[in-house]
């Protein structure tokens, strides 16, 4: 838990490395290679952002990591799948 930093896998309009904040240590398991989106290490390899067509979903906080879930929110905003 805590500040950890989140490595894109392939490019996205949406997720961009930085370091954001998890409150847990709950982790997805048995993702499709290719809906991983973006991976964080934490005691372990693990996709810390997934998507698919138009969804995206994130294992961290944006609202609790400050400018780097602001810039998140933003592009998430303006994504237009």
């Amino acid at each position: 838990t805590g500040w950890n930093l989140v490595k894109p896998e392939r490019p996205h309009p949406v997720v961009g490395e930085g370091y954001f904040y998890f409150v847990h240590g709950f982790r997805a398991t048995g993702v499709p290679e290719g809906w991983r989106l973006a991976r964080t290490d934490y005691c372990a390899d693990f996709p810390s952002a997934i998507g698919r067509d138009a969804r995206v979903a994130v294992q961290f906080h944006p609202e609790k990591s400050q400018r780097a879930g602001l810039a998140l929110l933003e592009r998430f905003c303006a994504w237009r799948p």
